[in-house]
């Protein structure tokens, strides 16, 4: 089984420790919040992790940071799906009900006491793994598919069903590789009735990046 390399976010080390010896199956990185959010931001999108786990509150304790926190990890991850949309990403704490009421995608939040939970449920541990092979695997049959078809648009004519196909693939590749820099579904149709090669060019460097990340 390959072992994943992720990120756990938390004020706290002690709580980054806990964290290690129960996702044992994972590569984990334990890493303090930083004070400047765009800059944390920035920072972790460059290490291709293949998840990102976070506490909710970050400044609820004060041992490990000498300097405020002024978001939280509901802010981060939704912000991090600004830029990558469907990401593997988890907001960890035991304040479940008020993470639900603030991040866009409850699916997103889980309560702490799950990392103890192994009998007769499906572990945390084991629903990240599946969460990122999942995330992967869509990614992977995106990509094939986006290829097949562009090869296929250099010989011949798409059908209406096939070019709508297209679009949608550069739609879902664009927001999962830099969502901030895809083109609206309405912009994207509009180009559509001139042509749709120039369109894809930015696509395909967007794949051109999704090749870097894997390796």
């Amino acid at each position: 089984m390959e072992r994943h390399r992720i990120v756990y976010i938390d004020e706290q080390k002690s709580e980054g420790r806990k964290f290690q010896r129960h996702f044992k199956d994972f590569d984990v990185e334990v890493w303090l919040p930083e004070e400047d959010l765009d800059n944390f931001i920035e920072k972790i999108l460059s290490m291709n992790f293949k998840a990102i786990i976070v506490d909710y509150l970050l400044d609820e304790y004060k041992e490990d940071l000498n300097y405020k926190i002024v978001y939280n990890g509901a802010d981060l991850l939704d912000r991090i799906r600004d830029h990558k949309a469907n990401f593997p990403c988890i907001v960890l704490t035991s304040y479940d009900n008020d993470a639900m009421q603030q991040i866009s995608d409850v699916n997103y939040v889980y309560p702490k006491a799950q990392l103890n939970e192994t009998q007769g449920k499906v572990s945390l541990q084991e629903r990240v793994r599946i969460m990122i092979e999942h995330y992967e695997n869509k990614l992977k049959k995106a990509e094939n598919r986006f290829q097949e078809l562009l090869t296929k648009q250099k010989n011949q004519i798409l059908s209406e069903n096939e070019a709508n196909e297209l679009l949608k693939l550069d739609t879902f590749l664009e927001e999962s590789l830099d969502k901030e820099s895809a083109l609206t579904k309405e912009k994207k149709q509009e180009i559509a009735i001139g042509t749709i090669s120039d369109l894809l060019n930015s696509t395909k460097n967007l794949l051109t990046q999704l090749e870097k990340e894997k390796k």
